[in-house]
């Protein structure tokens, strides 16, 4: 009997460790295959349906030469090189250069000096480029007086696919690469920008586009303006920006738009230049205003450089520490207003360039790939686990490559090289949790939009028999207000006046019941 006992509680144990088990999550990279590339490539571009757009451009006796090759994900091919056209070399500079990818549309936007030196040389012209169906159209942008500084990082921006926006020394210029017409959008007192203005144009995530008078002096007689206009010129709204820490700081020339809650979230990196180095964490609504907040980073030496959505709820921090000469990994929960602490950081140290090693995000992972002695190593993030720092190496025989470009798409990482594209599968067990195989639950309550201005609507669906009261709670805790819907079952409202609210985050709580969520929002005025 007591040895039936034993093997009862041994059993018991067992099926105890293997329950443990199947709750941990678990992540496995292991390596596919490689695909040599056909000839060598300037640089490449992810489409939304996993092919890859390789592109090429060789200068030949003063013409530039342009050569597409793709990689097809449905049937894991490379396609032979296709020549697509030529056009008289106007001394681009490589250095600058941004892309936009449409639904059939790659367009392409180039600076060239007004010399050979394309450092710290006044911009002479733009060279827009629009690849669709392996044809390519050139247009050369010369007839207009771009001042200095102008940077095709920041100063101007591809707001449509036929169309750019220019940050120019008297005015903001909307510009059809097809046609050559243009349309001015600002010029006069409310665009006149002297030597400490720094002009940027920055397209965000639901397609508008910002144009942002950083004055980063910090002085109060001095205001930034922040414009919004859509991606057809029409113009949203404008707002002054006079809070002295914002205006002390400038806007980095790299821009990361993340969507968190609504599209119109975005995150700015301060670059440190002039003022603290941080970042912006920025929010509008239709009603017409911009909220925005500023981190300070963790350390004085530490310049962030590039911020990459981590799953629906947090961010990834790429910054490079210039005291220790390396790259730090910081990881926060949005909103950061809420979070101001890291979840974690990590140092990534033994590159030879500070903006190396390139990284990617993508269904609630990060990538960042390394390469030494022809082993490749990949570290690995993901959400489940975190901090958890996955690491795993493979032998590469396609180096040395400092250049490495990671991507990801349908569980599998692709690390692009200037010689080749190596495949590895991403495999994981998430956590199992009852509740995401549950029935949805009976009781829902929403806010929308997020961020609010001076009204809300409500969606609510309850089984509650009886009226349901909410209270506005700020982020102190305090009560500021409450709101009496005098109906149940499934419900919406477009009544509730938050005008008297100030700008901000609170929190939506029901009262007198704990079957309804409690929900999180921003007001911004």
């Amino acid at each position: 009997m007591n040895k039936l006992k034993v093997l009862l509680l041994f059993a018991i144990a067992l099926l105890a460790v293997a329950l443990l088990q199947a709750d941990e999550p678990e992540l496995v990279i292991t390596a596919l295959d490689t695909l040599t590339l056909p000839m060598g490539n300037t640089f490449s571009v992810d489409c939304p349906n996993g092919d890859i757009l390789f592109f090429d451009m060789q200068i030949q006796a003063s013409q530039l030469h342009f050569t597409t090759f793709w990689y097809l994900e449905d049937s894991h091919q490379l396609t032979a090189p296709i020549e697509i056209g030529n056009a008289s070399d106007p001394g681009i500079s490589w250095q600058y250069m941004q892309i936009r990818v449409f639904e059939d549309k790659t367009c392409m936007l180039f600076s060239y000096p007004s010399n050979n030196d394309p450092y710290d040389q006044p911009v002479e012209g733009l060279l827009a480029l629009t690849l669709h169906q392996d044809t390519v159209t050139v247009k050369i942008i010369d007839e207009f007086a771009f001042g200095f500084p102008f940077s095709v990082n920041s100063s101007c921006a591809i707001v449509a696919e036929d169309a750019l926006v220019l940050a120019l020394a008297d005015s903001l210029v909307y510009y059809n690469t097809i046609t050559g017409e243009s349309e001015t959008l600002m010029e006069g007192d409310g665009y006149q920008c002297n030597c400490m203005h720094d002009k940027q144009v920055r397209v965000l995530p639901d397609g508008n586009f910002l144009f942002i008078r950083d004055i980063h002096t910090g002085a109060i007689d001095a205001p930034e303006v922040w414009a919004l206009f859509d991606s057809a010129g029409n113009h949203l709204f404008t707002q002054e920006i006079t809070d002295p820490v914002i205006c002390s700081v400038l806007i980095g020339s790299y821009f990361a738009p993340h969507p968190q809650n609504s599209p119109q979230w975005f995150y700015m990196p301060t670059d440190g230049d002039v003022g603290p180095a941080g970042w912006l964490e920025c929010s509008y609504s239709d009603t017409g205003s911009f909220h925005i907040h500023y981190t300070a980073s963790p350390s004085l030496d530490v310049i962030p450089f590039d911020i990459l959505s981590f799953g629906g709820d947090k961010i990834m921090v790429r910054s490079f520490n210039n005291s220790a000469d390396h790259v730090v990994l910081y990881c926060y929960n949005t909103p950061i207003e809420l979070n101001p602490s890291p979840l974690f950081s990590y140092e990534l140290s033994d590159f030879d360039w500070p903006y190396y090693p390139n990284s990617t995000a993508a269904e609630g992972f990060y990538f960042v790939p390394r390469l030494q002695d022809d082993i490749m190593h990949i570290l690995a993030f993901w959400t489940q686990d975190v901090p958890i720092i996955h690491e795993f190496s493979f032998p590469f025989q396609h180096g040395p490559d400092f250049l490495l470009r990671p991507s990801y798409h349908g569980n599998k990482l692709r690390i692009i090289s200037e010689e080749a594209i190596s495949f590895y599968q991403v495999d994981n067990t998430p956590i199992s949790n009852a509740e995401d195989t549950a029935v949805s639950p009976v009781n829902t309550l929403e806010i929308y939009p997020n961020p609010v201005g001076r009204k809300a609507g409500f969606t609510i669906q309850s089984d509650l028999k009886k009226p349901v009261e909410l209270g506005i709670y700020n982020i102190r805790g305090q009560k500021v207000q409450t709101i009496k819907l005098d109906k149940f079952g499934e419900y919406s409202s477009n009544a509730a006046d938050l005008q008297s609210l100030n700008s901000g985050i609170y929190l939506l709580k029901p009262l007198g019941t704990e079957k309804l969520p409690t929900r999180k929002f921003v007001v911004v005025k």
